[in-house]
C-alpha cells in the first residue's frame, strides 16, 4: 500500500511539473508578446496548481501577481 500510494505522488508530481513548465513558458511568452490577458490567465493556472500540490509560497506569490495584474498594474518581480 505505502508503494503504491508513493507512486501516485510521484504521478502527481510529474504532472505538476509538468503542468508548472507549461504555465512558465506561456507567462514568458505572454510578457514577450505584451498580452496580460494571457499573462493573467497562466499566472492563475500556475496559481492554481501549485496550490493543488501544496506549494503554498508558489501560489501565494502567483496570486500576489494575478491580482496585480487585474488592477491593471504590471507584474512585479519580487
Amino acid at each position: 500500500m505505502i508503494d503504491a500510494s508513493l507512486g501516485f505522488a510521484d504521478q502527481i508530481l510529474e504532472l505538476f511539473v509538468e503542468g508548472a513548465k507549461t504555465a512558465l513558458d506561456a507567462i514568458d511568452q505572454a510578457v514577450r508578446d505584451r498580452d496580460l490577458a494571457s499573462l493573467e490567465r497562466s499566472v492563475h493556472t500556475l496559481k492554481s496548481s501549485a496550490a493543488q500540490v501544496g506549494a503554498m509560497a508558489l501560489s501565494a506569490q502567483a496570486e500576489r501577481q494575478e491580482l496585480l495584474l487585474r488592477a491593471g498594474a504590471p507584474a512585479q518581480a519580487n
